[in-house]
């Protein structure tokens, strides 16, 4: 019986030499061929091996690469920066891809919590972005004389901050650190809870800072006493002041009123010069 032969209708029937059969050719190349079914398996496995890393990362905590590309596992850095765990293990929770034309996948770009400036009482959480360290600083600062707590920076170096409440035993701490998964610092450390009274003895509360909130009012009665100052910051600020301070914060706002008032007449000056 002879065997029945299906040929494309465009496709003229030859015959096959012996050295065309090698394999050498690409005459005899269809669509379909295995080439093309051997890139979606690649694909497929690549797809495979990355959900199987995404379950041993969220199982036994993510590994990053230290400056001499090393492998270092986050859970036990932790330890010793006094980092959030659940923090790493969330941000890797919250992993999703996007997959391009060309079939590679690429992380998207996480979303992490603004921090409000606005806000009359700054609120930290873990995870919360920081374009900068200083940003943060402020915002601890800020948060410190609102809640009447004496906060302190222990640590304070190129890619990590950390802020912790200077009562005995308090549990308060905030850990913000810098790492090449965002262009963002972000808070990794957030206990927000306090043991400790407010406090008058608040080392926040230096004669810069005295200045700048009272600025406007000495201004208006350069004859406010410094006694009368004292009060009002005792009741406004909470903070016991000494007399020196409160002198040094006057001669700050009065410096800065001669600083304006000498720009100014330079600035006159040099305009009715140039006509």
């Amino acid at each position: 019986m002879q065997e029945e032969v299906f040929v494309h209708e465009k496709a003229p029937v030859q015959k096959k030499h012996s050295s065309d059969m090698d394999g050498s050719s690409d005459q005899d190349y269809l669509p379909g061929d295995d080439e093309s079914s051997g890139e979606d398996e690649e694909v497929i496995q690549i797809r495979a091996e990355l959900k199987d890393l995404k379950k041993k990362l969220k199982a036994g905590g993510m590994l990053v690469v230290d400056e001499e590309r090393h492998e270092v596992n986050v859970e036990c850095a932790n330890e010793e920066d006094g980092c959030d765990s659940h923090a790493m293990d969330t941000d890797e929770e919250d992993d999703s891809y996007d997959e391009t034309s060309y079939g590679e996948l690429v992380r998207k770009e996480k979303k992490f919590p603004k921090f409000d400036a606005n806000a009359p009482v700054p609120v930290f959480t873990v995870g919360m972005a920081f374009s900068d360290k200083s940003t943060f600083r402020e915002a601890v600062i800020k948060y410190g004389l609102a809640e009447r707590k004496v906060i302190k920076f222990v640590k304070n170096e190129s890619t990590k901050c950390r802020a912790v409440c200077s009562w005995p035993k308090c549990t308060w701490v905030l850990h913000l650190s810098k790492t090449s998964r965002a262009s963002s610092w972000l808070i990794a450390t957030c206990k927000d809870v306090h043991t400790c009274p407010p406090r008058r003895d608040n080392s926040l509360v230096t004669s810069r800072r005295v200045a700048d909130k009272y600025e406007k009012l000495i201004l208006a009665n350069p004859q406010w006493s410094v006694e009368s100052m004292r009060e009002t910051i005792q009741e406004e600020m909470f903070a016991d002041v000494s007399i020196s301070k409160i002198k040094r914060a006057k001669s700050i706002v009065m410096q800065r009123m001669y600083d304006a008032t000498k720009g100014s007449m330079l600035w006159c000056l040099t305009t009715s010069l140039n006509y």
